[in-house]
């Protein structure tokens, strides 16, 4: 008796058997400015922070270091957290493009 009382007094400190389940978490920001020349993202950016909150170590990757109109597969390093390769049909587009997309930082 002693050894099954210790064992499901284990189980409950360990959280085994506690039927948890984690709940997805969104998070959304757009900011629907219909220019070119954005330099405002509030919106965005407070999702992005959120987002940012809920993570460990962050690393934004700018593509300021790639040429404009480099296309995949484009190496992608994202520090300790590893690389990531990119590929599609996508490529690298140097300012906005006048329908609402524009870089944050740079001119990537």
């Amino acid at each position: 008796m002693t050894r099954l009382l210790f064992g499901a007094m284990m189980a409950a400190s360990l959280g085994l058997g506690s039927g948890a389940d984690a709940s997805p978490v969104i998070f959304f920001g757009e900011d629907t400015n219909g220019g070119a020349n954005a330099v405002s993202h509030p919106v965005a950016d407070a999702a992005r922070m959120s987002f940012f909150g809920n993570l460990g170590t962050v690393v934004t990757e700018s593509f300021q270091s790639y040429a404009t109109n480099a296309a995949a597969p484009l190496a992608v390093s994202f520090g300790s957290a590893g690389t990531a390769t990119l590929s599609g049909t996508g490529k690298i587009q140097g300012g906005a493009n006048g329908a609402g997309q524009f870089p944050v930082s740079g001119t990537q």
